[in-house]
């Protein structure tokens, strides 16, 4: 299974060890349009990698609509807060969108692994970010002429 997973996780980083370690951790699960990966409530043991397809977060309001909160296609995380926190459940739930294909990654093995390899760990990190100001409203910043407008979406390094 891990020679599938190079496009959608860089598992090229790891030691060859781990990689079979992370593989032993994971299951691909095949899902079919608006079947639910998991319920808001659920507890949560895993995180999610989606193979194919595409699958929504979404919360329900007081009066049962749905409220997206966000859309994950291939090579992108879901489900993943369960890496920094153990035993909390689901705070929203994940419907795929089409027929998709995930891998449910335990998070007590992928724990392990990111344990002993700084690099994994720095890409979670930064994964995480990004995931974080995505879900951020835009900012309003100080144009000259004391205009104000949203936020410049690029970012600089």
């Amino acid at each position: 299974m891990a020679g599938t997973l190079a496009d959608v996780l860089p598992i090229e980083i790891l030691p060859e060890v781990d990689r079979r370690e992370l593989a032993s951790h994971m299951t691909l699960r095949k899902f079919k349009q608006d079947e639910v990966v998991y319920h808001q409530g659920d507890p949560a043991a895993h995180w999610f990698v989606v193979f194919e397809g595409l699958v929504k977060v979404l919360l329900l309001d007081e009066n049962g609509r749905e409220l997206l909160i966000s859309l994950h296609s291939r090579g992108e995380f879901f489900g993943e807060l369960v890496i920094f926190e153990d035993k909390v459940p689901r705070d929203g739930t994940a419907v795929c969108v089409i027929p998709t294909s995930v891998f449910q990654i335990d998070r007590d093995g992928s724990l392990a692994v990111l344990k002993r390899n700084e690099e994994a760990r720095a890409h979670m990190f930064e994964r995480l970010s990004r995931s974080i100001r995505k879900l951020e409203p835009p900012r309003e910043v100080p144009r000259r002429g004391g205009a104000s407008g949203p936020a410049p979406t690029a970012y600089s390094r």
